[in-house]
């Protein structure tokens, strides 16, 4: 989110104050934030064992101070919070990510920044950016969480982003806090390509808006006023509409399509990794923009794949375009998953990647129960994978955490377990071989750049160099055994081991995926725009039942709290 006066706020931090005073609730959640991201080995000097630990830490430092009204400036506090929607603990917890944004959202209309900036005396570039930056949170937390846009499109007339409203520019020399590494900061043009990455998913944002109003209401189709009474843990949910206009599905639907082939050439995907240290964040800001075009598109056609009623199925043909679209948006999902994994990105995920994960592990799913096997092994790899995205998301983010542990009992209630175990060996042992190949790369060029600068200083003994690269396949060994005996004793904390692929998934629906019969059911009680309970329904073209949990199961994965984390 373009939301901070970042060359304002780093030079305030270099010279300690003597250029500026900053906004301590703004710079502790500038300091949450950046606990997602931060090298771990940081976290452990700074007192930390976990990185849970220090974000938990630094997200109630962040929230003392705004509970107890500590900064004046509204603007700040409309920026502060926006950060702190990155928090999220328990599905017990009713101060989440959804809470914050709300407090954000009264804010910035206290500020009216929700109207034209233009002719203010104030920095109106700054104010529109806050502003969008509100919007596109609303719009992709609705998406993760199923709740209601807190902002209508209507209510506001702010201009879209242009390129000439971001900050734009080389870092000062004279600022020396930035490490020489962090090239982004004084790479012109990879900043231009990231504000246009970031004008982009407005855009896309705007399209979201349209999705859910097209297809999605308050209003459930199996949702009664006196059931949702006798729940007074509930929260307000979105729901697929019992009737929704096929006009304006295919409106969003040519506006997605519209959205896509206008995309700038900075912001088109490839799974290339560009030259450069500014390469690494081009490319996760790119990935995700995509990610997040294949979740809209699959929220758009779901519920053409879930029969309004037992008496009303959609038209075949109606049907069948949205079971293609739906697996083709998962397809996309999981390879783009798959050139993350390979660069060793998926690290860099924000909480939006655990919202685009999860419509594509839905469909693997399903797929892994077709009769037809050139379906299942496919689906099977782009499962383990994914799953394993998840599984290091866990690290960062409570919601992935609750995301992993659902899904997993949804396989052994499914009675799948054999079959998921087995891929996710296979996937397992690839994984590790990839890893320890990498954990060679790094330490060869680690030692390739001393002895270079060693041979700059003296030219060392011939033995001396025929040590190091001897220390280095001792060291190679003792990686690759470590990799093996954690995987194969130590399973992660939810009890299920989990692994990866290193094969992609093919595009063509007709060759691996393709889509039969796949007949949702959404009984309202999803996480994200998913219902997980559809695993337990009959679905014709997927193999036998999966049986539902019981009460005496003690499942409370199942309960209506996990449910609504899912896809945050």
């Amino acid at each position: 989110m373009p939301l901070l006066e970042l060359h304002k706020v780093l030079q305030i931090i270099n010279d300690e104050g003597a250029s500026g005073a900053m906004s301590l609730l703004l710079f502790q959640s500038i300091m949450f934030s950046g606990t997602a991201f931060v090298d771990m080995e940081s976290l452990k000097r700074a007192g930390y064992r976990t990185r849970k630990a220090a974000r938990k830490e630094f997200f109630q430092r962040a929230r003392v101070l705004y509970d107890l009204d500590y900064e004046n400036d509204m603007l700040t506090v409309v920026q502060s919070l926006l950060l702190m929607t990155y928090w999220y603990e328990t599905p017990e917890d009713h101060k989440d990510t959804w809470h914050w944004m709300g407090r954000a959202i009264d804010h910035a209309y206290t500020l009216a920044l929700h109207r034209d900036p233009k002719g203010m005396d104030t920095d109106h570039k700054l104010r529109k950016r806050v502003w969008w930056s509100c919007f596109m949170r609303d719009r992709l937390i609705a998406l993760g969480m199923r709740r209601p846009t807190r902002v209508k499109d209507e209510d506001c007339d702010v201009p879209m982003l242009v390129e000439g409203d971001f900050e734009i520019k080389a870092l000062d020399p004279r600022i020396s806090i930035i490490s020489p590494r962090c090239s982004l900061i004084r790479d012109v043009e990879a900043q231009r390509e990231l504000a246009l990455m970031c004008i982009s998913k407005a855009e896309l944002c705007l399209c979201i808006s349209q999705i859910l109003v097209a297809q999605y209401s308050v209003l459930g189709r199996h949702q009664s006023a006196s059931s949702q009474s006798e729940n007074t843990t509930s929260q307000i949910m979105l729901f697929p509409k019992k009737s929704a206009s096929s006009e304006e599905v295919e409106q969003c639907d040519l506006a997605l399509d519209l959205w896509k082939k206008n995309l700038p050439q900075a912001c088109v995907y490839s799974n290339q990794l560009r030259k450069g240290d500014s390469g690494q964040p081009l490319f996760v800001a790119c990935a995700l923009l995509h990610m997040i075009y294949f979740t809209a598109t699959s929220a758009l056609h779901r519920p053409r794949v879930l029969p309004a009623g037992p008496n009303q199925p959609e038209p075949q043909t109606l049907f069948a375009l949205s079971r293609e679209v739906v697996t083709n948006a998962a397809i996309g999902t999981t390879n783009i998953v798959h050139d993350m994994h390979n660069y060793d990105l998926e690290k860099y995920l924000p909480t939006t990647g655990v919202t685009a994960l999860l419509p594509a592990i839905i469909i693997h799913l399903l797929l892994v129960r077709s009769p037809q096997e050139n379906e299942r092994q496919p689906a099977l790899e782009g499962f383990c994978l994914c799953m394993t995205v998840l599984e290091s998301l866990r690290d960062n983010y409570s919601s992935a955490d609750y995301a992993t542990q659902f899904l997993e009992a949804a396989v052994r209630k499914a009675g799948m377990e054999e079959i998921i175990g087995h891929a996710r060996e296979t996937a397992r042992r690839e994984d590790a071989k990839r890893k320890a190949a990498l954990a060679y790369e790094r330490k060869r060029a680690q030692l390739e750049c001393a002895q270079r600068s060693m041979d700059e200083r003296i030219k060392p003994p011939v033995d001396t160099q025929l040590n190091g690269f001897e220390s280095l396949g001792t060291l190679v060994d003792s990686s690759t055994a470590i990799y093996n005996g954690h995987f194969a004793h130590s399973p992660p904390d939810s009890n299920a081991v989990l692994g990866g692929t290193g094969s992609k998934v093919s595009h063509d629906p007709n060759d691996m995926f393709e889509f039969l019969d796949i007949n949702y059911n959404d009984g309202g009680e999803s996480g994200g725009f998913y219902d997980m309970d559809l695993l337990s329904r009959e679905i014709p073209g997927f193999g036998s039942r999966m049986p539902s949990p019981q009460p005496g199961d003690n499942l409370t994965l199942f309960d209506q709290p996990y449910m609504d984390v899912l896809g945050i």
